[in-house]
């Protein structure tokens, strides 16, 4: 059952249309509340029934008649694998501030940023450059005498016809990696490109004469070619792998013999070292089960290799640290040091150019739930700081970014985050969720049900409000039955289906619906209102009044549709 004993309810509304801040239409339904300091643990259940509150406003949205499908989202963090995307987000912002220039006050914060990333890139492209010194060094290459070359540009011209000829054989070499990626198979037939320009393709002499008489990057020229459409994130080593099938069993030539390398280079024999080309073929095999072992083993080890930002010597959980980076936990209030920060990101991320003090205070400044501690039972040392904060970022004594957050026994809900527009190319907003997510994570060794992380609404056609999703592994709550629905590829063209529809299906899951109704009764007449500046119990207030709240109430919790007019 939801605890709503000591909601202080000011003002309640039924439900009501008005403008969308995320399509921009005029058809927001929503039911909404107004109450000032919620228990922590009641509103995290109304939490988990799709309620949410921008200030000391709480509302509800109406799928059946709202604009947009907004779910609520959340995403357990001791699940989380962090996207590539994400980790080059966390490496980059994390080295930055490991520098020990930043212990030193800069008079121009932003400069030392850029620097220091620009030397970070130079010492990497000066490694990348010694790897490459040595291995031009190690390779000698060796004329193939122009008559020879010839012959097998116009061999491998045969091989490129037989291609472009069995293209729809040749494309399913690709079925695994084009079901595994969804991709619609007669797409990727139609953008798979084939069209490749001999003049590219080069040959060489083979150094080590048991690989073959020559060596060709033609395999490669061909995965070049479709590399930026089609295999953006699939090595040529993968691409190799799956194409050597059908270079075996269908390249055809009266004077050279094909065999395709794990690296993607196609290996040359002349007809008549036959045995040589058997024995390689051997070495080949081989080393194609190596290597789909050590790809499995390698993505294995990256789903578990997350970028860890948060320093651990000194942790205390409201106060810690990222390298020189101080993240201080204070509770929610208004002050104008982060005011200014938040009017400088209004105005050049939102090119909002009027923000006033007391929209900000509205907005992200109040107590929605109530601040206290609690101690872990498992290290009594450790703390868990329950309610409503701001988690303020400093450089130094200069404040750059401000996460907003409800805390309670089991979640940590981000409520908003902006920083100083003049860090913008760091990527903060992206960073912040990340340094989230690890917060929760580590206090979860002594808070053991503290695991999730919500991050408020999902809303899969905003491209405000989709990159939520990236957080994985996420679910969706059912708007009906108020069940966690994981959220995968079949969920997602689900939703974008409904969301063309006019007459809505509601639920997203198969599981029954959760008999968890408003206290009725005794416990229901608990419920506190604030009526003209005096707090009031129910059961102190006209009765046909308290009926219809309970009405409304039921109808808020359990997702009804009925209109109520109280």
């Amino acid at each position: 059952m939801i605890d709503i004993d000591h909601i202080n309810l000011e003002y309640f509304n039924e439900y009501h249309s008005g403008h969308c801040g995320y399509c921009g239409k005029n058809n927001s339904v929503s039911i909404g509340m107004n109450s000032s300091l919620f228990e922590p643990e009641t509103y995290e259940k109304l939490m988990n029934k799709g309620w949410r509150r921008c200030g000391t406003y709480y509302y509800k949205f109406d799928f059946k008649t709202t604009c947009c499908l907004a779910y609520t989202i959340r995403a357990n963090v001791l699940q989380n694998e962090q996207k590539k995307s994400h980790r080059k987000i966390a490496k980059r912002l994390s080295n930055i501030l490991k520098d020990d220039s930043l212990k030193i006050k800069q008079e121009n914060l932003v400069k030392q940023f850029d620097l220091i990333d620009q030397m970070s890139k130079q010492k990497k492209q000066q490694k990348q450059q010694v790897v490459q010194n040595i291995q031009k060094q190690n390779i000698k290459v060796q004329q193939i005498d122009p008559q020879t070359l010839d012959s097998i540009k116009q061999d491998l011209a045969h091989q490129l016809q037989l291609i472009q000829q069995n293209k729809q054989l040749f494309a399913q070499s690709f079925q695994k990696y084009v079901e595994k990626k969804q991709f619609d198979a007669s797409a990727f037939f139609d953008v798979l490109n084939l069209d490749l320009n001999l003049q590219n393709v080069k040959v060489f002499q083979s150094q080590n004469q048991e690989k073959g008489d020559y060596y060709s990057n033609f395999i490669q020229c061909l995965y070049g070619l479709n590399k930026k459409a089609l295999f953006q994130d699939y090595t040529i080593q993968n691409f190799a792998l799956d194409t050597a099938e059908f270079v075996k069993l269908n390249f055809q030539s009266n004077k050279y013999s094909y065999i395709l390398e794990t690296t993607g280079y196609l290996s040359i024999f002349n007809l008549e070292n036959q045995d040589r080309l058997k024995k390689h073929i051997q070495q080949v095999n081989k080393q194609s089960v190596n290597l789909q072992k050590e790809l499995v083993e390698e993505k294995l080890l990256q789903q578990k290799q997350n970028i860890t930002v948060i320093t651990k010597d000194g942790f205390l959980a409201n106060n810690f640290c990222i390298g020189n980076m101080r993240i201080v936990l204070k509770k929610a209030q208004f002050t104008q040091e982060s005011f200014l920060v938040y009017k400088k990101y209004c105005y050049a991320i939102h090119e909002k150019s009027k923000e006033s003090k007391d929209g900000y205070d509205g907005f992200l400044c109040q107590q929605g739930t109530k601040c206290s501690i609690v101690k872990s039972q498992i290290d009594p040392t450790k703390l868990l700081f329950i309610g409503s904060y701001h988690m303020n970022y400093y450089l130094g004594d200069r404040l750059i970014a401000v996460g907003v957050v409800d805390i309670t026994p089991q979640v940590l809900s981000s409520v908003y985050f902006f920083y100083d527009p003049e860090f913008e190319d760091y990527n903060l907003g992206t960073f912040g969720a990340l340094v989230e997510i690890e917060y929760i994570k580590i206090l979860n060794q002594y808070f053991p049900n503290f695991q999730w992380y919500y991050l408020g609404f999902y809303i899969q056609h905003s491209q405000k409000m989709v990159y939520k999703g990236e957080y994985q592994p996420a679910q969706l709550l059912c708007p009906q039955t108020y069940n966690w629905v994981n959220l995968d590829e079949n969920l997602k063209k689900e939703i974008s289906k409904r969301q063309a529809q006019k007459q809505r299906q509601i639920n997203i899951s198969d599981q029954p619906l959760i008999n968890d109704q408003v206290k009725k009764d005794k416990e229901f007449n608990n419920i506190q209102l604030n009526v003209q500046g005096k707090l009031m119990k129910l059961n102190e207030i006209n009765q046909e009044f308290v009926k219809n709240l309970q009405k409304y109430f039921d109808c808020a919790w359990t997702g009804a549709h009925e209109q109520n007019n109280i």
